[in-house]
């Protein structure tokens, strides 16, 4: 819920709790889809977290807890797959 995840930010509590609380429902929809999946299998190999499509699918995110993984995944998607990559930050 909502207080689960302000409560795991706002005490500081690591940010692998958020596994179980961040989903898409349309993603049971393209669970057989295999590039998704390999999209997904690649931020979890980078050690992100929760990666998950944005609303209807038109982009996927992974939440990392390292820079250092971060920017190792940033450039393997870069380099291996025909879509824009970006790396962002959250907003206080």
């Amino acid at each position: 819920t909502t207080k689960d995840i302000i409560d795991i930010l706002e005490n500081n509590k690591p940010i692998t709790l958020f596994h179980n609380l961040l989903y898409n429902s349309f993603e049971e929809v393209l669970k057989d889809n295999y590039e998704i999946q390999v999209i997904k299998q690649g931020i979890i190999r980078f050690q992100g977290i929760c990666p998950l499509l944005c609303g209807s699918g038109s982009c996927m995110f992974g939440i990392f807890p390292d820079e250092n993984d971060l920017d190792k995944a940033y450039e393997y998607f870069k380099n291996t797959f025909n879509y824009e990559v970006f790396k962002v930050r959250t907003m206080n």
